[in-house]
């Protein structure tokens, strides 16, 4: 499943279940709307449907954030493996007469 078809699999999950809050409770809310907290004076149904959202909606975002770390990981590794190599022995230097040769990364 490609990571927009698994965004629209998701929508359309939460989109169904906040339909049924929002009829549970006669609103209309859109999700930035839905509070964080039920109301004492909510019916069961409608209790169970607003943790039933906010489970998937916390399991979204928190694949979302999984996606974005591999993604930055896989984008600073391709930044990294770009980068100049400079060995790990022997003269760094192919300076003119009398400049001093470095050498880095042996352990002697």
């Amino acid at each position: 499943m490609t990571h927009a078809e698994r965004l629209h699999d998701t929508d359309a999950q939460g989109h169904q279940t906040r339909e049924q809050l929002n009829a549970a409770l006669k609103t209309q809310w859109q999700e930035w709307e839905i509070p964080h907290e039920t109301d004492k004076s909510w019916p069961h149904t409608a209790k169970e449907l607003h943790a039933e959202w906010w489970q998937a909606r916390v399991a979204d975002l928190d694949r979302q954030a999984q996606e974005r770390a591999v993604e930055d990981h896989v984008t600073a590794v391709a930044t990294m493996s770009s980068m100049a190599v400079v060995p790990r022995s022997g003269c760094l230097s192919t300076s003119p007469a009398g400049a001093r040769a470095i050498t880095i990364g042996t352990t002697r």
